[in-house]
C-alpha cells in the first residue's frame, strides 16, 4: 500500500474539509497517509441529522465514534443509546445500525475507520448529493445513484 506510514501531527485547522448535504466532514488521515491502516474523519453533524431510514452495516470497516460536542443516538436492533460529550461508540463490521443527532444543535464527532478507505465514500457522495436538486422528481435514481455508491464501499443495507 505503498511507502511506510511516517509520523505527522495535524492541527485543528488541518484536513481536507467536504461539505455533505448539511454536515461539514474533514478528512484528518486517509487511508495513504496509514498505509491504509485507517482513516480518520471529523464531522460537524447537523441538528435533526439522520442516518438513512434502513438499518446498514459496513461490512469490512470497523467504525469508532467519540463525541466532541452536543449528543448523539445509536440504534441497535430497535434500541437507542445516547452518547454525550466525551462517550464514545465501537461498531464492529457487519453490526447493523443507524444513527442520529437527536438536538437542533450541530453535534461533533471523530471517526476512526480501520481499516482505512471509507473516506471515499464521502467524496463519491458530494457530487450526488449536490446534483440532487437536478433529479427532484426522479427519486428512484437518485436512489440508485447512492446505493451505487454504498454497494461500492461494502454498506450492507438491511431489507
Amino acid at each position: 500500500m505503498g511507502s511506510q506510514p511516517q509520523p505527522r501531527t495535524i492541527s485543528d485547522a488541518q484536513g481536507e474539509t467536504l461539505q455533505l448535504g448539511t454536515d461539514r466532514i474533514t478528512i484528518k488521515i486517509d487511508k495513504e497517509a496509514t498505509g491504509g491502516q485507517f482513516s480518520l474523519v471529523e464531522r460537524d453533524v447537523a441538528g435533526h441529522f439522520q442516518s438513512p431510514p434502513k438499518f446498514h452495516a459496513h461490512q469490512d470497516t470497523d467504525w469508532y465514534c467519540r463525541v466532541l460536542e452536543g449528543r448523539l443516538n445509536f440504534m441497535f436492533n430497535e434500541q437507542i443509546t445516547e452518547c454525550k460529550v466525551g462517550d464514545a461508540v465501537f461498531i464492529p463490521r457487519g453490526t447493523f445500525f443507524r444513527w442520529a443527532n437527536p438536538s437542533a444543535e450541530t453535534a461533533r464527532c471523530l471517526i476512526i475507520y480501520t481499516p482505512g478507505g471509507f473516506e471515499g465514500f464521502f467524496r463519491e457522495m458530494i457530487p450526488l448529493i449536490a446534483s440532487k436538486s437536478d433529479k427532484v422528481g426522479n427519486y428512484e435514481q437518485t436512489l440508485k445513484d447512492i446505493e451505487r455508491v454504498q454497494d461500492k464501499y461494502n454498506l450492507i443495507r438491511r431489507p
